[in-house]
């Protein structure tokens, strides 16, 4: 049903229904964080990377010699990978992350792809 609303809408108001997409890309909706993202996020070694205007939130999680760099998806943050960083430090991997602008930890503000 909703599909079908959306879908009438942006054929009657198609500026508008352009305008409002528009709007929630470039500006991606924080989940809150769950105990356990918490819990690994707290774990890691935390910097701030100034990027294009954001403050950009590192973290590494020291480990052993090989490294590996974790990117999230869309709207995601770095601790989505709660579960898989003790596995890798335990293979012996050094592990990076990072908030993307406007997403996790990092400062908020419009963003794209």
């Amino acid at each position: 049903m909703k599909k079908q609303m959306i879908s009438v809408f942006s054929w009657v108001f198609p500026k508008i229904a352009a305008n409002i997409a528009y709007q929630k890309l470039v500006m991606p909706q924080s989940a809150r964080y769950r105990v356990k993202e918490n819990e690994v996020l707290e774990l890691a070694d935390r910097s701030i990377v100034v990027f294009k205007g954001f403050n950009i939130q590192t973290y590494c999680w020291k480990g052993g010699k090989k490294t590996i760099l974790l990117i999230h998806g869309w709207e995601g943050q770095a601790g989505n990978f709660s579960s898989l960083v003790p596995l890798l430090i335990n293979e012996g991997y050094t592990v990076y992350a990072f908030d993307a602008p406007s997403h996790g930890n990092s400062s908020k503000g419009k963003t794209n792809l």
